[in-house]
This record gives structure tokens, sequence and C-alpha cells, in this order.
């Protein structure tokens, strides 16, 4: 099954540091996409913020951490009130995070 997603769409990626994660959303940032990329650590972020790519936002996000949860659910909620597709490269995710962007 093949899925259309808007190419004004946000995106919500976790993982982001290196990988899967990393290799997605500078394809989806290219792409036109609206990308927030969470990294776990500041050396990710600051490589993605590198790429110099306007709509390809890096922040920190430990998915273990509810605080940092909470902050990413905060900003998603205030600049994209029309929501956003989740794409998590982790095995084990919180599922508060998995059901407040799927319901």
């Amino acid at each position: 099954m093949i899925i259309r997603v808007p190419k004004d769409a946000a995106v919500l990626i976790t993982g982001c540091d290196t990988g899967f994660g990393y290799e997605a959303c500078i394809v989806l940032a290219k792409k036109g996409f609206k990308v927030y990329a969470g990294c776990l650590t500041d050396k990710g972020k600051e490589k993605l913020e590198s790429q110099g790519i306007s709509n390809l936002q890096p922040f920190i996000l430990n998915v273990t951490k509810e605080d940092q949860i909470q902050e990413c659910a905060e900003m998603i909620k205030r600049e994209c009130p029309q929501g956003l597709l989740l794409i998590s490269f982790i095995i084990i995710f919180h599922f508060n995070f998995f059901f407040f962007f799927f319901h």
C-alpha cells in the first residue's frame, strides 16, 4: 500500500544522530518536508545544523526522559496544530508519546 503525504506535511523523526534517522531527515527535508529531528546528543544536533537546510529543525530528544518528551509534545502542538507524521528509529519507545501523536 502507498500512503500519499502532502509535501507541506511536518515530520518528527527520532534517532537522528546517525544511521537511518540521520539519512531520513536529510532526504525528507531536501524533498520539502518540515522535519523535526530528535537527536540524543549535542554532537548529532550540531551535525544536522551544519547542513544548512532551512526546513530541518534538529533538537535534543532523549525518548527515555519524560521532561524532554513533554517539551517535544508542547513544541509540536505549538508549531504543528495540524499534526504530523512520526518516524521513530528506536526499538522501545514511551507509550504515552506514541499515543499522543496518533490519537
